[in-house]
Formats: structure tokens, C-alpha cells, sequence
């Protein structure tokens, strides 16, 4: 298989972007939770999944933009040591960011907590639904997209 730079920097480039807007988003809760006069320990729970979030993601979006910045001195005549160290790096960055969008998701779903029993209920249902559709919309382009 040929080792395609271009794709792997446009990969990198669109999980930057989704990771720095979600980081954005999880910081603004933070502040709303913050400043918030109920104090009660779904507050504490949603602060800390979206602290963590937002840690994790502008971890993924500052180490892709230096990640994207050493890619681009690839060549295709690079070796494969350099190669593999640069997909070590982005498998990295992958985790980072899987992580930052599952605590995201966590502290949407603690968060409805906050105001009633019935929007905890709702906020969980919702994540849980969201999450089991991206799931599966991965699992499916794995399954066109990996060669047989």
C-alpha cells in the first residue's frame, strides 16, 4: 500500500478543526458552570468531564498543528523509520482525541443532571444514542474502506 501524504494531512486537518471547536465549546461550559449559583455534585461532574475535555482536545489540536507542520516535510521518498514515527505520533493524537470527544460527551450527558431527573434521563439517552451512531457510522466506512 502506498503511503499517501496528502490524505493523511487532510485527516489530520479536519480533526484539528472539530477538536478546536469542541475544546471552544467545553471551555464555555466550564465558564457557565463557573459562574452557575447551584453548586450541587452534577455541576462538579459536568466541570470535570468538560475540563478533561477540553485538555485533551487542545492537546489533539496544538500536537496536529505541529504534527501537520513535520508532515509537510515529508517526502515520498521518506523512510520508513520517519514514516512510522510520524504515525505513531498521529495514532497518538487519535487517542487525544477520542478521548476529549468521549469526556465531551460525558459532560453532556452529567450536565442535564443539573437542572432535573427527566433531562438527566433525556441527556443520557441522547448521548448514548449519539455515540452508538458514531459508532456505527465508523465501523461502516471501516468496513468500505479497508482493503480485502
Amino acid at each position: 500500500m502506498i503511503y499517501n501524504i496528502e490524505y493523511r494531512q487532510e485527516v489530520l486537518r479536519q480533526m484539528i478543526f472539530v477538536s478546536s471547536i469542541l475544546a471552544g465549546f467545553a471551555f464555555a461550559v466550564i465558564v457557565q458552570l463557573l459562574t452557575a449559583s447551584n453548586k450541587n455534585k452534577y455541576v462538579a461532574w459536568s466541570m470535570r468531564a468538560f475540563i478533561a475535555s477540553t485538555s485533551s482536545l487542545l492537546v489533539t489540536t496544538v500536537g496536529g498543528a505541529i504534527l501537520l507542520f513535520a508532515s509537510g516535510l515529508l517526502t515520498p521518498n521518506s523512510t520508513a523509520e520517519v514514516v512510522g514515527k510520524v504515525d505513531g505520533l498521529f495514532g497518538l493524537l487519535s487517542i487525544f482525541f477520542i478521548l476529549g470527544l468521549a469526556l465531551f460527551m460525558a459532560g453532556i450527558a452529567v450536565a442535564g443532571w443539573i437542572h432535573s431527573k427527566s433531562v438527566g434521563i433525556f441527556a443520557i439517552t441522547m448521548t448514548v444514542l449519539s455515540c452508538l451512531i458514531m459508532a456505527g457510522v465508523y465501523i461502516f466506512l471501516a468496513q468500505i474502506f479497508t482493503p480485502s
